[in-house]
């Protein structure tokens, strides 16, 4: 069977007749006149009149062919078996991630790819069709492939690109089922960009399954920001925060760039300059006040230099932080907090007098890593009556949290080598008792460390510390003793383990093992623990579009419209501020989404076909490259004919 994808192209086929008319028009009756001195003349080239003749016949007859050949070739015609692939269901895939908002020649990458769609549906003639759109939720035209093309064409009319990353490696999943047993053809209608491409596997596909991927318009110059960091990771009312944002330029020029970033009602104005396919930063450093509990960030670009860009709705970043009052701290411990004599009470006074926040919570209690996000990474456990699940210690440390260990307890030596297949940074010892001798002091003590750099230039109060109980340790390997008694036992060590900090403290502020708590050095002691143990930066204060979040009741959209409430989760489908009267959330466009460049397709899949001739992948041959060498070789013969009859004529 054969079809056409420019049919009107055979509107030209008039032209083939050119040749004829000409002749006919240029042919002219002859009058015959007989001259008897020209008689042997005449005789001797009447031989030669009847192949001239049909010399000009073939010329005629190849110009004419050549003619109707190069038309043809100009309609596209193409040949489509009736068998076989002709029967086959097929599947057609439209990625509908962020970049296919882009602007490219005329419209937008989804423009395009909505018109190569419908126009591949049509050409597939009345096999089996499904139009599968890779967005988050994907959505498909019916629950199989059919004939009838109403449900496709509804689909098409309706279906948005969203503001996330798209889902193809999910809808050729979902095709691959559809098509497995029968066999069949997809096609992946993309703008050809990494994200396109992102967990796509030609290879995973069922036997008899062929993909085909059909490239619509896209690759053009993009400026985004692409990212909106916070240093330190949390923000603390009164503490300077400084508020970071990456710019990316993904097109062949540099760029300069004019920046504002926002935190709150106040902003900073920056100029800078991105390179050609590359990234800068710029940073701004603000003290956040007020009593408001959230505070948005943002960072824009205001000027550039060139005015070009495919995708501007990345040119704008918000963000959202949650402003606290102190830094907060989980202290874990069974002892009384009114004990004057106890080791919990001098602690708690000491967090509160050096600007944390400590909220006490039973030992027993505790049977997940401590919540609360970023803002709730110090842990410190002493005087524990019983050795509580050492899993949720693990976990808190390998996520990047920070445990301070107070040794005060038998539980609290045993809880520092309970975790599972993770080393302490230091093993307690028997209890020593020194009874009524002066007691222990202090020895070296590292004052270029970021947590004892409150000391530096007061190694006095440090002397008036003793112990007359304390518990002997020994250095874990890959730890780092921060003081030592002056009998070279560590007396604080820490060690990184995972992303977080492991910190082992083995002086008891109790009254009856130290004069720890007496010491007005246990503040300078704890100060620094919100500041340096706590993650240094959050990476991006925004949620990529597209993410599910835990809520119990709708969130309102940045237009303040709700939005649906699936499972106990909402979907952030649109980049901007959310909120749910608590908290707020800030959405943005993924990161990969905004790199516009075109990318390789993954090994095994076939080179990105021109939407114009999509459908030539799936079962049809092009038969106008054929014609249009069809026709150049005609025209050449042609020009042999002719040139050997102007060569007999002479």
């Amino acid at each position: 069977m054969i079809s056409l994808l420019a049919p009107a192209g055979l509107v030209a086929l008039a032209a083939a007749a050119a040749p004829v008319v000409v002749h006919m028009l240029t042919h002219r009756q002859q009058q015959t006149r007989h001259f008897p001195a020209l008689a042997f003349v005449l005789g001797a080239r009447s031989g030669r009149a009847a192949p001239a003749r049909v010399r000009d016949a073939l010329v005629l007859a190849l110009r004419t062919l050549a003619l109707i050949a190069l038309v043809l070739a100009l309609s596209g015609p193409l040949w489509q078996a009736v068998g076989g692939a002709a029967r086959q269901p097929a599947v057609i895939i439209l990625d509908a991630s962020a970049s296919m908002r882009q602007r490219t020649a005329g419209g937008t990458s989804w423009s395009h790819a909505l018109a190569a769609a419908s126009r591949l549906s049509e050409e597939l003639g009345d096999r089996p069709l499904l139009l599968v759109v890779a967005g988050r939720p994907l959505e498909r035209s019916s629950p199989a492939p059919l004939a009838e093309r109403g449900p496709l064409r509804a689909l098409l009319a309706s279906a948005q690109p969203g503001w996330g990353s798209g889902a193809t490696a999910e809808a050729l999943a979902l095709s691959a089922e559809v098509l497995r047993g029968l066999g069949g053809d997809c096609w992946l209608i993309a703008d050809g960009s990494r994200g396109a491409w992102a967990g796509v596997d030609p290879a995973a596909l069922p036997a008899g399954v062929r993909l085909h991927p059909v490239a619509v318009n896209g690759g053009g110059a993009n400026l985004a920001v692409r990212a909106l960091a916070l240093s330190p990771g949390l923000a603390v009312r009164g503490r300077e925060l400084e508020v970071r944002a990456e710019l990316a330029n993904y097109g062949g020029a540099a760029v300069q760039v004019g920046v504002r970033l926002t935190l709150g009602e106040e902003s900073r104005d920056a100029q800078l300059v991105v390179p050609a396919d590359g990234t800068a930063v710029v940073a701004e450093r603000f003290t956040p006040r007020g009593e408001a509990r959230w505070l948005p960030l943002a960072a824009a670009i205001t000027t550039r230099d060139d005015g070009g860009d495919a995708l501007p709705e990345d040119d704008r970043r918000d963000g959202a932080v949650e402003l606290l009052p102190a830094i907060p701290v989980t202290v874990l411990s069974d002892g009384d907090p009114a004990d004057p004599r106890g080791a919990l009470k001098p602690l708690l006074a000491a967090l509160a007098a050096s600007g944390l926040a400590p909220t006490v919570v039973p030992g027993s209690s505790l049977v997940s890593a401590p919540g609360g996000g970023e803002a709730r990474r110090v842990l410190v456990t002493a005087g524990l009556a019983h050795l509580p699940e050492a899993a949720p210690f693990a976990a808190h440390l390998l996520a990047g949290g920070a445990w301070l260990q107070v040794l005060v307890s038998e539980a609290d030596a045993r809880l520092a080598g309970a975790l599972p297949d993770l080393a302490p940074p230091g093993r307690p010892g028997a209890p020593v008792d020194l009874g009524g001798t002066r007691g222990l002091g202090l020895g070296p003590v590292r004052s270029d460390h970021p947590l004892l750099a409150g000391l530096r230039g007061r190694e006095a109060l440090l002397a008036e510390v003793m112990a007359w109980r304390y518990r002997p340790l020994v250095l874990g390997e890959g730890a780092h003793a921060l003081m030592s008694w002056s009998d070279g036992s560590p007396a604080l060590c820490e060690r990184a383990v995972g992303a977080g900090r492991w910190l082992l403290l083995g002086i008891s502020p109790a009254e009856a093992d130290s004069t720890l708590a007496a010491s007005d050095a246990t503040p300078l002691l704890v100060e620094p623990l919100g500041r340096v143990l706590l993650p240094p930066r959050r990476a991006d204060a925004a949620e990529p579009c597209g993410t599910q979040l835990a809520a119990q009741h709708a969130l309102l959209r940045p237009d303040g419209a709700p939005a649906p409430l699936f499972d106990g989760s909402c979907q952030l489908d649109r980049p901007g501020l959310w909120h749910d009267g608590e908290r707020l959330i800030a959405a943005a466009i993924p990161a990969l989404e905004s790199d516009l460049r075109p990318y390789p397709a993954p090994a095994g899949a076939e080179a990105p076909r021109d939407a114009t001739h999509a459908a030539a992948a799936a079962g049809s041959s092009p038969l106008w490259p054929w014609l249009l060498l069809g026709g150049l070789l005609l025209l050449a013969l042609e020009q042999l004919v002719a040139g050997g009859r102007r060569a007999g004529g002479r």
